[in-house]
């Protein structure tokens, strides 16, 4: 039974208060009336925006009764999040948490791949890539320069360079903020491998990491479903994971 639950839902980075309305919705099916959404527009950048954003909020979060849920979306939603966690009284009350499409590395790619979606900047985008590219010409230029008469070795080490800058991650924090937080309750993730912004297999580690510790875990990996897009392409699916998640793990 899910009578006695309320949910906080933190939105991804850019989201509206329209756009989380499905999730409220899809809440409403299942029995629970008691949500309290947390827009993140593209102002609120980084973990010092989402404090000052979600102060917005706090009267209502704290309003709310019974057990918390907290449902998370994308690594800008887990900005949100950990600004409410940072808050002792409500950190206490939260048993449960639902994350979609994150936690996640993020890396130069997933980066750019974030930029691109905001509005505005990906035809700016294309004007910094040609500096880019420019750059990568002077490295691999230095790196020939090196290793003269060595072709092979010259290609291998572009390759690598390539490699590194594309796909290395340059912060893990989000990741680390699930993986090493204490056991506040069941946790369920879900994801899909067609997510082109957090890898399936980032969000399965911190699950299987998270197993292994003790916590109470669940995963769905949804089929053919793009980013923060699961809910939106498989409602019926959806709803149906997070209620037996509740009944079963919370209620």
């Amino acid at each position: 039974k899910t009578s006695g639950i309320s949910v906080v839902v933190f939105g991804w980075w850019g989201c509206t208060d329209r756009q989380l309305q499905r999730v409220e919705e899809m809440y409403r099916t299942i029995g629970i009336n008691s949500v309290v959404s947390i827009s993140c527009p593209w102002g609120c950048v980084g973990e010092e925006g989402a404090r000052e954003h979600v102060k917005l909020f706090l009267d209502k979060v704290r309003a709310l009764k019974g057990k918390l849920v907290a449902h998370t979306f994308s690594n800008g939603g887990m900005w949100l999040q950990q600004a409410i966690l940072a808050e002792a009284d409500l950190c206490r009350r939260f048993c449960g948490f639902i994350f979609d499409s994150t936690p996640g590395l993020l890396t130069f790619a997933t980066l750019s791949g974030v930029m691109a979606t905001i509005p505005g900047v990906k035809k700016g985008m294309v004007c910094v890539a040609p500096l880019l590219a420019f750059c990568l010409y002077k490295v691999a230029k230095i790196v020939a320069e090196k290793t003269s008469g060595r072709p092979l070795v010259q290609l291998g080490l572009i390759c690598a360079l390539c490699f590194m800058l594309l796909r290395n991650p340059f912060n893990d924090r989000y990741q680390r903020s699930v993986r090493d937080a204490p056991d506040r309750g069941p946790e369920l993730y879900l994801y899909s491998k067609e997510d082109r912004l957090v890898s399936w297999k980032n969000v399965e580690d911190v699950a299987e990491f998270r197993a292994k510790a003790g916590i109470v875990t669940n995963k769905y990996c949804f089929v053919g479903s793009p980013h923060i897009a699961h809910l939106k392409t498989f409602p019926d699916a959806y709803a149906k994971q997070v209620s037996a998640f509740l009944e079963k793990q919370i209620g």
